[in-house]
């Protein structure tokens, strides 16, 4: 079962056992397939969006209003990758039906359990984001003719990390607000040449 998994590319970077949409800070990262640069460059430690870059970061700054269940803490839009703090504040109420009803009408005074990523769910917020910005970006192509993208805008799944304490809050802050003067040492910069 192991080789099947690895071999249909579906491991998951979750930790397992840990309920994605419980109330804590995340650090997340999402990269474009094959870490093309699509979103803007950088001269000289400063990043400048294209028109790409810009709607990425109208989309980022409107996910509160789709998800009220989370607050934005500190971003950045990189040429190629997003990073980003995302806070969830509360859990909300969950989606499961208590048990068999007594009478078949009554079933519809349930929710229905959910199928695939939860709807309040740390998952649920990333696929909206990406969906919602590979939209708007195919538009952006047939409009603007942007740089094209192979298949997919983004790249499958995406990274995180559960912050465990205002330290490390603080330093991923930190980190974040100085990214793009790292940019030529960025392991997501494609022009860095890694050797095997």
């Amino acid at each position: 079962m192991k080789k099947k998994i690895e071999y249909l590319g579906r491991r998951s970077l979750r930790l397992k056992g840990w309920d994605y949409s419980s109330p804590h800070y995340y650090f997340i990262t999402i990269c474009t397939k094959d870490r093309q640069c699509l979103f803007g460059e950088i001269t000289n430690s400063i990043i400048t969006l294209n028109t790409a870059g810009e709607m990425l970061n109208e989309e980022w700054r409107n996910i509160p209003s789709r998800f009220d269940f989370l607050e934005l803490d500190e971003y950045i839009i990189m040429p190629n990758h997003v990073h980003a703090i995302l806070h969830i504040i509360c859990r909300g109420e969950p989606c499961v039906r208590p048990g068999p009803a007594i009478h078949p009408e009554d079933q519809r005074n349930y929710k229905v359990p959910p199928k695939g990523t939860e709807s309040r769910s740390l998952g649920r917020v990333i696929q909206a984001y990406k969906s919602k910005t590979t939209y708007r970006y195919i538009q952006q192509m047939k409009n603007f003719h942007g740089p094209e993208f192979q298949k997919r805008l983004w790249q499958r799944n995406f990274f995180e990390h559960i912050v465990r304490s205002e330290r490390e809050l603080g330093q991923i802050r930190q980190y974040i607000f100085g990214n793009s003067t790292n940019w030529s040492n960025d392991h997501e910069n494609p022009l860095i040449i890694t050797f095997p």
